[in-house]
């Protein structure tokens, strides 16, 4: 298993005096739209999984494949993974059980659950854990997510968005 990676949640902007608190760390951002800007972020640990450990338990897991429904149509999904889009995570985990499962057509998983999240290439598997984990669900990222999958020789399911 590869080592707990930090995830970014709650991004603030602070003055170069501010003193952080616990669990903060500053980065400085060089993207156009914050460059030079000092930022804070919290992190929460989260571990990823690899090919290997997936493929090997996929039955032990809730898969979450967080991409775009006609991405999951025209590119196929793992086995058994189920789609919740990226945009609708947050408000679906806040639904009921039986509003749940009539919208995404499988049993909300509980708090207590594995669930592994993937996308693409992974950026958006890695938010979609963020938001699992702040809900108090047990998430993991497959950070090669569905590119690595088929990479690796992994079977492929027709996709049902």
């Amino acid at each position: 298993m590869k080592q707990p990676l930090a995830t970014v949640l709650d991004p603030v902007v602070i003055s170069s005096e501010a003193r952080l608190p616990a669990g903060y760390s500053t980065r400085t951002l060089h993207s156009r739209r914050y460059k030079g800007v000092c930022l804070s972020y919290k992190f929460t640990e989260m571990s990823d999984i690899d090919f290997s450990e997936l493929s090997g338990n996929l039955s032990e897991h809730v898969v979450v494949d967080v991409r775009n429904r006609n991405e999951v149509e025209d590119n196929g999904q793992i086995p058994g993974s189920h789609c919740i889009p990226l945009p609708e995570l947050e408000t679906a985990m806040d639904l009921s059980e039986e509003d749940f499962e009539s919208k995404y057509g499988f049993s909300k998983p509980s708090t207590s659950t594995s669930i592994v999240t993937h996308c693409m290439k992974g950026g958006r598997a890695r938010r979609a854990g963020d938001i699992f984990k702040s809900k108090g669900y047990q998430a993991r990222v497959y950070e090669g997510s569905f590119t690595d999958w088929k990479a690796k020789g992994g079977d492929v399911a027709p996709g049902k968005p």
